[in-house]
């Protein structure tokens, strides 16, 4: 099963939607608080740390940025890796900061909008997922990093 870093402050929006994912038991999902003082902790020492995750989901809520965050996304969501493959997951209702992320948006990173949080449409959220899974690792099951 194929391991996916959730990266973005704590909520319950994001509890709720690292819950719905994980119920399709079709990717193990880590959260990543950022709140930790430090990011290089191991999950139980029995695997590598989350933020080797072959693939990597950035939850958002629009309403709680600003447009300075949203310009500075890789600073701060760090350890968030934006070389490697993201999802940009977001919900709130600000189509000024909706915008602002098609900067980041590439082959490699993808945007789905969470329209209701109480009807949340997996498939599309997995569909987005196998996506990046199936186009950006190579034979070996190695990450393909672009710079």
């Amino acid at each position: 099963m194929r391991r996916v870093a959730v990266y973005g402050q704590d909520s319950n929006e994001k509890k709720v939607i690292v819950k719905e994912l994980e119920a399709l038991k079709r990717y193990k999902l880590m959260e990543a608080t950022l709140s930790m003082p430090s990011f290089l902790l191991f999950n139980d020492g029995r695997e590598p740390p989350y933020y080797t995750a072959s693939l990597q989901i950035l939850v958002l809520n629009l309403n709680n940025e600003t447009t300075e965050s949203i310009a500075s996304l890789e600073r701060n969501y760090h350890p968030c890796d934006f070389s490697r493959p993201v999802l940009l997951l977001v919900y709130g209702s600000n189509p000024a900061h909706l915008e602002q992320l098609n900067p980041y948006l590439n082959a490699h990173i993808r945007l789905h909008r969470i329209e209701n949080l109480e009807k949340i449409n997996t498939d599309a959220i997995l569909y987005q997922l196998d996506s990046l899974s199936s186009q950006y690792y190579d034979n070996k099951n190695d990450p393909v990093i672009f710079k």
